[in-house]
């Protein structure tokens, strides 16, 4: 099916730079991601060919320098990934570097390395492996944690999201694994490796590519105090410089849900270098003057479900917001 009017929709407020985002590019769906979400390698090649038709396609640095220039942003576009899964290095960069593209990787940085599964990730496995009597163990993590109980038709990701306190999701979710699942973590990342590795992304950023901070542990963000919020962005930035000998002064929120503005006027406050932190919720705003907030578009889809969400559902939230 052919969409209408694309070129006049792909213009409106064409001033305001496009930064759109994915996790993983891949023909085999990882168990440990959501079923069916990996977006096939065919169906991404179609999309970058889409964007380069429709836009000039840059990385975020170029963005910001041309924001902080006061330059125009008309009809660019920026194009990144969240998580710092294998498929990085493995999939997507061979394929930029083959449309003359780049992009920006944001990383988790205690998963680099392969050190640890994201917490959000164990709780899709613990769906998969679930056994007969996970219900009684969950009533007994329950306890163990003070935390709500699981209703009866919730799932284990719902009460993951609704229930669990950020500062102890790591200890709960470490308990579940070890009372749920047949292996050790280790095993699992031994013989999965999810992530990238720290000569991985030293190798990504070195061929050009834009590296930036997801976070250390990828928490829900609107949970978190100011010292966990800043603590969080900061620790994955560190850690990321150290690996590939360059300054990280960008960060996309996990789950796209920002903090408080108070806490992001305090960061900007108290940090001496410009940052930006990128949401999830695109109102065809991304202008130069605004930089530190820009807004992403999730375009995991197939081709026609990727344009219809990309052309219009930015307007849709810009005249609802």
């Amino acid at each position: 099916m052919k969409i209408s009017f694309v070129p006049k929709v792909v213009n409106y407020k064409k001033s305001s730079v496009r930064i759109v985002y994915y996790h993983i590019i891949s023909n085999n769906n990882p168990e440990y991601y959501f079923p069916n979400k990996a977006l096939g390698v065919e169906d991404f090649r179609r999309q970058i060919k889409f964007f380069k038709k429709n836009f000039q396609v840059i990385k975020l640095d170029e963005a910001l320098n041309l924001a902080f220039e006061g330059k125009s942003l008309k009809n660019k576009l920026v194009i990144t990934f969240d998580d710092g899964f294998k498929e990085n290095y493995s999939v997507i960069a061979p394929i930029l570097d083959e449309e003359k593209i780049s992009a920006t990787f944001f990383i988790i940085s205690s998963c680099l390395d392969n050190k640890d599964l994201m917490w959000r990730n164990k709780v899709l496995l613990f769906e998969k492996y679930k056994t007969e009597d996970i219900r009684n163990v969950l009533y007994g993590l329950s306890e163990d944690f003070n935390l709500p109980k699981v209703k009866e038709n919730q799932s284990i990701l719902e009460w993951s999201f609704s229930a669990w306190p950020m500062n102890i999701k790591e200890d709960i979710v470490n308990r579940l694994w070890e009372l749920a699942m047949p292996m050790k973590i280790s095993e699992y990342l031994e013989k999965h490796t999810p992530y990238c590795t720290s000569k991985e992304v030293k190798e990504l950023h070195d061929s050009g590519f834009g590296i930036g901070s997801h976070s250390h542990t990828h928490p829900i963000f609107s949970k978190l105090t100011y010292e966990d919020f800043s603590d969080e962005i900061l620790t994955c930035a560190s850690r990321l410089s150290s690996i590939i000998g360059d300054d990280v002064f960008t960060f996309s929120y996990p789950f796209g849900n920002r903090a408080s503005k108070d806490f992001e006027d305090k960061f900007h406050a108290m940090q001496p270098n410009n940052w930006t932190f990128l949401g999830t919720k695109n109102r065809l705003n991304n202008f130069a003057n605004n930089y530190k907030e820009w807004e992403r578009d999730n375009i995991e889809y197939t081709n026609f479900q990727m344009k219809i969400r990309f052309l219009y559902l930015p307007i849709y939230r810009s005249l609802n917001h």
